[in-house]
């Protein structure tokens, strides 16, 4: 999955505020990333967003296209939120029209690196995980609504390279 990934991968972005779209370079963001648009989905990542959706509970029709994350040392994603923000119009007109982000997964894709743990500072967790290890939360409460609890933050590697999958889920309509 890593060679697959490394020929595509650009900057990462963050959502535009006023079109809710990831499509703008941030300083809060250094990392890169490679997404697999679903035409492009093999029988691997196929099979790794069924375990997903039973994991989750959530159908696969909710998945977002896959994401492999990349980050050199130094790179990093500052805290911030996966679901999204209903105060901001853009990104209300995105919960509006596709649902919300109500889980996260994160794959661990290697594990010769230092550093480089997914900070959640409002729970006093890090996660890192070894290679094949997954995490799974839940970016809302059990009302739906947007759970501020699940800030957190891709620091960054003092040693090596990290490599991640990351799968937002939606709920579908």
């Amino acid at each position: 999955m890593i060679a697959r990934a490394s020929t595509g991968m650009t900057r990462a972005t963050v959502n535009n505020p006023l079109t809710g779209k990831a499509e703008r370079v941030d300083s809060v963001r250094t990392n890169s990333q490679a997404q697999f648009p679903f035409a492009k989905l093999d029988v691997v990542m196929m099979l790794i967003k069924a375990r997903m959706a039973a994991v989750s509970g959530i159908p696969v029709e909710g998945f977002e296209p896959p994401m492999v994350l990349h980050y050199a040392v130094g790179e990093e994603y500052r805290p911030h939120f996966d679901f999204f923000d209903l105060a901001v119009p853009g990104q209300a007109h995105i919960v509006a029209q596709a649902g919300q982000r109500v889980a996260t997964f994160l794959v661990t894709l290697n594990d010769d690196f230092d550093g480089g743990e997914t900070d959640f500072p409002r729970l006093n967790v890090r996660w890192r995980g070894k290679k094949g290890d997954a995490l799974l939360f839940f970016n809302v409460d059990g009302a739906n609504r947007p759970d501020p609890k699940t800030l957190h933050a891709g620091l960054p590697p003092t040693r090596g390279e990290k490599w991640l999958l990351s799968q937002w889920i939606r709920r579908p309509r």
